[in-house]
């Protein structure tokens, strides 16, 4: 059987601390507004990246779209998806508005690293 790491890392939601987790290859992250710099180096080059991206306008415990696209710029997985968008967040729009290597998740996506 392989053994995989799991590794707890620390995010910000508003004033309360969560934890997202790296696991191998694959990173996920909700419900995030701030990562620390540790955990922010325990995120560089993830292979996949899940992260929040709530909506276009600030929220006090979320990161806005621009803002999870300049921590993707920051952490360089290979691949990010998008999650945790509110209805505000229309698919066919936001998709034109994302790098060739982010996407949008949606319901059944079955994603390999």
């Amino acid at each position: 059987m392989n053994e995989q790491q799991i590794l707890p890392l620390d995010v910000r939601h508003g004033e309360i601390s969560i934890l997202g987790f790296r696991l191998d290859g694959l990173s996920y992250i909700t419900d995030a507004r701030f990562f620390s710099p540790e955990t922010l180096k325990s995120l560089k080059q993830t292979e996949v990246l899940v992260m929040n991206a709530l909506r276009f306008r600030y929220h006090p415990t979320h990161f806005t779209l621009d803002q999870t696209l300049e921590m993707i710029g920051q952490i360089q997985p290979r691949r990010a998806y998008l999650v945790h968008m509110t209805h505000d967040m229309q698919h066919a729009e936001v998709a034109k508005l994302l790098p060739p290597h982010v996407q949008l998740a949606y319901d059944n996506l079955e994603i390999s690293w």
